[in-house]
């Protein structure tokens, strides 16, 4: 068996044709695949578990890859309320067929998967995921988007700590993001229909009385886009300290032109608060990016397009009452294409939005940047040179004192996996890359961190293996 986790950053604006599929016990639902008997490859470094092991050290690694050799992957990863971890991805992936929503649960000290589910609806040809959430009994949700024959489904997985499928949800439209509310239910965004209806639904913690195994919809939250015959996407969603819930995506005014909507609901039944929406100045196809909540209240990222065919990146800040405190844009020196991976705020309210900056000719390069709560951007650090043969940051966690770690890819001989620190004034503190098992070392990407145990960093993504596509990867660095 082997594993692999790939995280999928297209942003496109596209009108899709969905048809319902309706989740009916025993047609729909395929029982959730067990961990396969013979353990996963688990490698420890000389240093794991020892006093010498230093800031950066990779400490454990393990791998994951699915029943045939094709593409395996870890995108996004949770904390559970008892400390455990969990990876989710894509396995057995072969589009336009084949593949599995993925999810593997770990020990927080590292080591092989405690279990491992597979999921697809019967009949369909791929799922692939798009998000993760525990919840409040440290169980998992799963959300993403599976096709079948009739279009697209929103396909969202409830599992025990255990690894006990709860419930499973199928709708028509595409799962984006998920979160969990202090009862543990869960709540999905997501889109809808033939134009496309940005959707918000909720589900409880157990499944519907009527039909095991499926889940029950709480409510549902609708949002069309700002003209006739337009639609609207939500892409982010993050729960507020005291049951807020907010709602990021973009709505079309007209066929050519969009703006980014920001939403405020009351998690436990849907009630829209406020919405609010920004367009750039030529409102071309603005896509939102990650989206962050902490003191200085909520961050929205922002991919715009320049009037010389480049991006900008940009960031959104709005008050808990929805007032817009501040936009704020970064591009670089080329006007070349600029583009949001992870943004995180610190205890002083001050926003780090990380990315990738693509020139016209040299390789793809890692960009950070530092606003603080009113604006002011306090730093710019880009990593990587054309010698160094490219390097990007795909995601980003930043800790109340300001160190903010970033993880991605890094060129050279082969493409290494990279995790990176800075200081709270722009320091680089290292920046490791990693070229994959010792027995088989040809690179990869680190899609998803958080931070986790005392002093660890919790990594996930993809390793190249020999004779065959990406492996899913999760690893343990000291932080």
């Amino acid at each position: 068996m082997r594993s692999r986790f790939v995280r999928s950053v297209t942003r496109c604006r596209r009108r899709f044709s969905f048809v319902l599929a309706v989740v009916i016990v025993g047609c729909l639902l395929t029982p959730a695949l067990a961990v396969a008997a013979t353990p996963d490859p688990v490698g420890t470094l000389p240093v794991a578990d020892r006093p010498e092991a230093v800031p950066g050290d990779l400490l454990v690694w393990t791998s994951y890859g699915g029943a045939v050799a094709k593409l395996d992957l870890f995108n996004h990863a949770a904390v559970a309320p008892d400390g455990s971890l969990y990876a989710v991805g894509d396995s057995d992936s072969d589009y336009p067929n084949g593949g599995y929503m993925t999810v593997a649960k770990y020990p927080v000290a590292g080591g092989d998967a405690t279990w491992r589910k597979d999921y697809r609806p019967a009949g369909a040809l791929l799922c692939m995921t798009s998000a993760v959430a525990a919840d409040n009994a440290s169980g998992v949700v799963v959300t993403g988007t599976c096709l079948d024959a009739a279009g697209f489904g929103m396909a969202t997985v409830h599992y025990d700590k255990d690894g006990t499928l709860l419930w499973a949800a199928v709708d028509r439209g595409m799962g984006k993001d998920v979160v969990c509310d202090a009862e543990g239910n869960a709540i999905v965004c997501g889109t809808v229909g033939s134009v496309g209806w940005a959707r918000v639904v909720s589900y409880d913690y157990a499944a519907d009385p009527e039909h095991p195994l499926v889940g029950h919809e709480r409510w549902n939250h609708y949002l069309t886009g700002t003209a006739a015959d337009q639609g609207a996407w939500a892409t982010s969603l993050l729960m507020g300290s005291s049951g807020q819930l907010y709602v990021v995506g973009e709505r079309e005014m007209r066929s050519t032109m969009a703006n980014i909507f920001a939403l405020k609901l009351r998690a436990a039944d849907g009630h829209r608060y406020w919405l609010r929406g920004w367009s750039s100045a030529g409102a071309r196809n603005d896509q939102p990016g990650p989206i962050a909540c902490g003191r200085g209240g909520l961050a929205i990222t922002a991919t715009i397009p320049t009037s010389t065919q480049g991006t900008d990146i940009v960031l959104l800040r709005y008050s808990t009452l929805g007032r817009r405190t501040l936009v704020r844009h970064w591009n670089d020196a080329d006007d070349a294409d600029d583009m949001p991976s992870g943004v995180g705020i610190d205890g002083s309210g001050a926003a780090y939005v990380s990315g990738q900056y693509l020139p016209d000719i040299d390789p793809t390069r890692g960009v950070l940047v530092k606003w603080d709560r009113f604006g002011h951007r306090r730093w710019v650090r880009v990593y990587g040179t054309e010698n160094l043969g490219g390097a990007g940051f795909n995601d980003l966690v930043v800790d109340g004192a300001g160190s903010a770690w970033v993880v991605g890819f890094k060129g050279g001989s082969i493409m290494e996996l990279l995790l990176a620190k800075y200081t709270a004034a722009g320091s680089l503190v290292y920046a490791n890359g990693w070229a994959g098992p010792p027995a088989d070392a040809r690179g990869g990407r680190w899609y998803g961190c958080l931070l986790c145990g005392t002093d660890s960093l919790f990594a996930v993504g993809e390793i190249r293996v020999t004779g065959g596509l990406p492996d899913a990867a999760a690893a343990w660095y000291r932080r």
